[in-house]
Order: C-alpha cells, then structure tokens, then sequence
C-alpha cells in the first residue's frame, strides 16, 4: 500500500488502528515519506521534529491520541488538495468519554478501552449506561467525590481503582493552598496520599 493510501485509509476509518500503528511501525516507505520534506513543507508550526516521530510518539490504545494523529493527518490531507472523507468514529470515541465521566474523574484512556472493550456490541443509550454503571461502581468514594486542586489523578493498584477515603485542608503545612487527598487500597489494606497545591 503507498503511503498516501494508508494515510487516507486512516483518516477514513477504512484502515484499523492496528493496522495503521502496525503500518507505521514496519513500512520503510511509510516512514521515509512521513520524514521527507513534502509532509514537512505543510506542517513545521504543528509537528515539531517530524511527522514520523510526531506520529510514533501517540499510544494508539487511547482514544486522544488516536484522534490527535487522525487529525494531524486529516489537516495534510486537506492542505494537500487531496479528497477524503474524515471517520468520526474516533471523535465519537473520544466524545463518548467524556460524556460519561464525572466532572471529578479523569479516566485515563487505556483504562476506558478496557472498559469500552467489555460492553463491545452495545451502542446509543445502552452503552453510554453500561459504561456510567461500571464508573460508578469502580470509583468508589465513603461520602463525597474528591474536589481536585488540579488534574484528577485517581490511583489504581493492579488496574483496580482505590477507595477514595476523603481530603485534608493540608495549606498550614505548606506555603501554597494544598489538599491531601487520602484513598484505601482494600486489597492490600493501607493507604495512599495524593497532594496537591495551587
């Protein structure tokens, strides 16, 4: 396959994202066209370095980042003069996430493909509630949510999210506003202390 046709094929959703990580990875010809100056040419303000390495950096097993190259992509296309029809299913992925998480979590996306990967089948409303009833029953909190200072960063052990305990005022400790926020690994039977400050 040339590489125009396996940009465009993921672009399009016609080629996987397995397929087109697989691609990238073993294509020689690939690479030396997503190095050479012709890709260079349209993008040196998005892609620093080059589109290759831009490219190989992105973890396709999350849906951010799967959107970030189809969407790099999609804009060469474009520039180029090349007609295609861009797949929303990526977007539609990466919107169905943030859809169904509280406000207070933020699912990393290999952790939603696994739970994505559970209700495979299911569409519309019925997976949008599947998925909502497993957050619901894995982020569990004894009687309130954590209220972040910062980026949500929810720990798991063995893939399994802790048990969120509550937070401490810890500001008269430190020279900033700051929280800790403590969190139950009942597996194990002790804690974890997450901190932060603004």
């Amino acid at each position: 396959m040339r590489p125009l046709e396996t940009i465009k094929g993921f672009v399009q959703g016609s080629l996987s994202v397995r397929e087109f990580e697989r691609v990238l990875y073993s294509d020689p010809q690939l690479e030396t066209y997503l190095q050479s100056e012709v890709i260079q040419k349209y993008f040196p303000p998005i892609v620093k370095g080059d589109m290759y390495l831009y490219l190989i950096e992105q973890n396709y097993k999350q849906p951010g980042n799967i959107l970030n190259a189809q969407s790099v992509l999609a804009d060469f296309l474009k520039i180029k003069g090349e007609k295609f029809k861009r797949s929303t299913k990526y977007s539609d992925l990466h919107n169905l996430m943030l859809e169904v998480q509280p406000a207070w979590l933020n699912i990393a996306d290999d952790f939603f493909q696994e739970l994505l990967d559970k209700h495979e089948g299911k569409s519309g409303a019925a997976l949008k509630n599947a998925l909502k009833n497993d957050i619901k029953k894995l982020f569990r909190y004894v009687k309130k949510p954590p209220k972040w200072l910062q980026e949500a960063i929810w720990p798991l052990e063995n893939g399994t999210p802790l048990l969120f305990i509550g937070e401490l005022d810890i500001s008269t400790l430190r020279h900033d506003t700051a929280t800790a926020y403590v969190f139950f690994n009942e597996k194990q039977g002790d804690y974890q202390i997450i901190e932060q400050a603004v």
